[in-house]
């Protein structure tokens, strides 16, 4: 499960998150040229995603039970071990949360932050170790070598264990060499990176970090620059020196057979804060239906512009912010409809509170769409008297509301709508309405919970999401993602 993660460094708290995986690369030659095909801010980086049960998946080579569910475990167990990390997620999320609150109560209130600055959360951000949702591969070094990196939209710092490595978790890979690389340099602890890190410590006056978890895990290693080269699905590359990232020499617990993390957040450490002057302040996905993930990726591009018909098709809805969980992207819900009729919620329902909690994040590292209570009983309440099939009690396996379709061939449900300020999510009947085996057992992926709501990945599903950073500003349209 996703367990919350405190900073060890000195006795202060510290977070941040991690769960969707991402192709990069980072090579370390003072000669290094890119390979470019046309214009980077047009184009972009195209990579692919790949589903933790993709029959490819990296993570089955450490595991003979990971292996089973990439390939051989059936759509009901995939379903349910999807929702079992969606709700360790979640639940390590309110904690932290928890904990943020404490300590903001200690600080005055801060003026709103840029994007990409340094945060002043009172010194916590968000990190969950375990598995995440997709998973991409990542080459390190001159010469390079290819690795297996976890991407969370949620966090901000990449790293990677390197030797020596005193204590570390097992990985897909070899350990990255700093040596062997001519462009690595550690950082100084009086940089801005260093700075950003909230809690650094200091050696030799060089900097230092340090992230302990909830479940036992950590990562100790030095804060270091190297040259990072992207490679895209079309063979374009392009090389950034003077890239922060994190050289772990002390690693230990479950990181999703991955040999480091990397973060796409909002914090002055993420991957596309450092990238977005040169490729622009953008990333966008397309994630195909969880049923054809085993065999078929996802396409990420980050920055990049999409074409002119797609931004015409987008609609957009602003990116919020919440200093309790600084790395997160953040939308204002207004309502849900069923079937064109508005439910009427409580805006306090979806609304973020001064201590941080409430609020709606997008999230494709969870796979359901979790709603407060405020949120989900006048859903559920509004869907049952519309909805005349057998009801099937599937709560063991993380679901609320599910029925039993075996002798229906062509069901329909009412129809869902979120909506945004400034916009409206359609939800197609399969993204709301989910098959969960091949009896006919099909459940509604919307769940309660409390304190705040995660919009998944299954809702997100077929459509092109953009998160528009330079304009603080969501966009989605539907597009068949395996095309």
């Amino acid at each position: 499960m996703h367990v919350l993660a405190l900073a060890r460094a000195g006795t202060a708290a510290r977070w941040q998150l991690l769960p969707i995986l991402v192709q990069l690369v980072i090579l370390s030659s003072d000669n290094a040229r890119a390979e470019l095909t046309g214009d980077l801010n047009s184009l972009g980086y195209e990579v692919q995603l790949m589903h933790i049960d993709h029959q490819d998946s990296p993570r089955a080579g450490l595991n003979s039970d990971l292996r089973e569910s990439s390939t051989f475990l059936s759509l009901r167990d995939r379903y349910a071990r999807a929702a079992e990390r969606s709700r360790a997620r979640v639940r390590s999320l309110q904690l932290q949360l928890q904990l943020a609150q404490r300590a903001r109560s200690k600080y005055a209130p801060q003026e709103d932050e840029t994007e990409g600055a340094p945060s002043s959360s009172a010194g916590i951000s968000p990190v969950f170790s375990q598995m995440g949702e997709y998973i991409m591969y990542v080459t390190l070094g001159t010469p390079p070598k290819k690795f297996t990196a976890i991407l969370d939209t949620g966090s901000d710092l990449v790293w990677v264990q390197c030797k020596p490595c005193n204590d570390c978790f097992e990985q897909p890979d070899p350990l990255f060499d700093p040596s062997k690389s001519s462009s690595f340099r550690q950082v100084d602890c009086d940089s801005y990176f260093c700075r950003s890190l909230l809690l650094s410590t200091c050696a030799d006056d060089l900097c230092k970090y340090s992230y302990g978890y909830g479940d036992g895990s950590y990562t100790d290693g030095s804060l270091a620059l190297e040259t990072i080269t992207l490679t895209d699905s079309r063979r374009k590359r392009q090389s950034f020196p003077n890239f922060a990232f994190g050289c772990g020499s002390n690693d230990a617990g479950d990181f999703s057979s991955s040999d480091g993390l990397v973060g796409l957040g909002r914090g002055a450490l993420s991957m596309m804060t450092q990238l977005a002057p040169k490729l622009g302040n953008r990333f966008s996905y397309c994630l195909v239906p969880f049923r054809d993930a085993v065999s078929k990726t996802s396409p990420l591009t980050i920055g990049g512009s999409q074409p002119a018909e797609l931004m015409a098709a987008m609609s957009f809805t602003a990116l919020i912010r919440n200093k309790a969980a600084p790395s997160f992207y953040y939308v204002q819900v207004e309502d849900l409809s069923v079937d064109g009729t508005m439910l009427k919620v409580s805006r306090a329902a979806f609304e973020i509170d001064r201590y941080g909690s409430g609020g709606t994040i997008v999230d494709s590292g969870t796979t359901l769409y979790f709603l407060t209570d405020e949120a989900y009983d006048p859903l559920k309440a509004a869907l049952e008297p519309l909805i005349a099939y057998p009801l099937v009690d599937a709560s063991e396996l993380g679901f609320g509301l599910c029925y039993n379709l075996s002798a229906v061939e062509e069901p329909v449900f009412p129809s869902i709508a979120v909506h945004f300020t400034g916009a409206t999510l359609d939800l197609p009947q399969a993204n709301a309405f989910v098959p969960i085996d091949d009896a006919g057992t099909t459940c509604l992926v919307m769940i309660p919970t409390f304190g705040f709501s995660i919009l998944g990945n299954l809702l997100q599903q077929n459509f092109l999401f953009l998160y528009d950073r330079e304009n603080s500003r969501l966009g989605f349209t539907p597009k068949q993602c395996d095309q």
